[in-house]
């Protein structure tokens, strides 16, 4: 059974699913159609759909760099046309720790290392797409990403035999 409510708004004479639409599937699919749900119904579309599909979209582990960014980019224009225009404050109701929201905003307005990095889906991290932000060409982003990829690679430590443990 699910946790929390998903949110279904009325538009003309049908009821559409807002955030928590995967969540009803899912439950659907483990448990029939006869299972129960908590719904809220809102009689008009909500205001900060973008919102909160961004901030339920975020939590899963397998939302791309590139959706989330997607994402972020209308919910910060939901959050403009609501009057909300602080940093701090966007990424409060975004969910977000101001430091990531920077890291995302300065990722998303990046030309470079959106259309050469995460729209072609060769960087999923946010901090190595952060670090490339702020290249002056291609070129120049090319051979960043190139000496970040070299570097990062981790070395897998091998327990030491005979170690004792503290």
């Amino acid at each position: 059974p699910m946790q929390s409510p998903i949110k279904v708004y009325k538009d003309r004479n049908r009821y559409w699913t807002g955030p928590g639409s995967r969540r009803w599937l899912a439950s659907k699919i483990a448990f029939g159609d006869k299972t129960l749900i908590r719904v809220h119904v809102y009689e008009t579309k909500p205001a900060n759909l973008a919102t909160s599909r961004f901030v339920e979209n975020n939590q899963r582990e397998d939302t791309s760099l590139y959706v989330r960014i997607l994402d972020l980019r209308t919910a910060v224009q939901e959050q403009h046309k609501a009057g909300v225009t602080i940093g701090k404050d966007i990424a409060v109701n975004l969910g977000l720790s101001a430091s990531t929201y920077s890291k995302l905003s300065r990722v998303s307005d990046d030309e470079i290392v959106m259309e050469n990095f995460i729209a072609p889906r060769r960087v999923s991290s946010l901090n190595i797409a952060s670090k490339l932000v702020g290249c002056k060409t291609v070129e120049e982003a090319e051979a960043k990403y190139a000496k970040l990829s070299f570097t990062g690679k981790k070395l897998q430590r091998r327990p030491l035999e005979g170690r004792k443990r503290s």
